[in-house]
């Protein structure tokens, strides 16, 4: 339910949304596919979860290996989000989340003259 949410609210927001039924095969697109604007991923998916996905992004030798990357969860403590920047993702959003803070942060992402992103609380 939470991933059918997403992405259409996703779509609302003009995004082409392209679906990964778990982490590994996550990585896998992005190290396959042409050109990703925005990586968003769950905390919690099977294979691989998220922090693991993020970790093996940022390693790979691809031009998506710096493609921003937005994580979904419902780990709402400060050190899960602690977690989630230090294994390079850049920034978090807590569910159940507030569509007008959710598209704030991915214009914010997605746009590369955006100084900072701020973090959920």
């Amino acid at each position: 339910m939470n991933r059918k949410v997403g992405t259409l609210t996703l779509q609302q927001f003009g995004c082409e949304v392209t679906l990964a039924d778990t982490g590994k095969e996550a990585v896998e697109m992005v190290d396959e596919q042409l050109h990703f604007d925005l990586t968003c991923m769950d905390m919690n998916m099977p294979v691989m979860n998220g922090i693991e996905a993020a970790e093996a992004i940022r390693d790979l030798d691809h031009p998506n290996a710096t493609t921003r990357i937005l994580t979904m969860t419902g780990m709402a403590f400060e050190e899960d989000k602690q977690r989630c920047l230090e294994s390079g993702m850049d920034d978090v959003v807590t569910k159940p989340f507030d569509i007008n803070d959710l598209r704030g942060r991915v214009h914010a992402l997605k746009n590369p003259d955006s100084e900072e992103v701020a973090l959920s609380s």
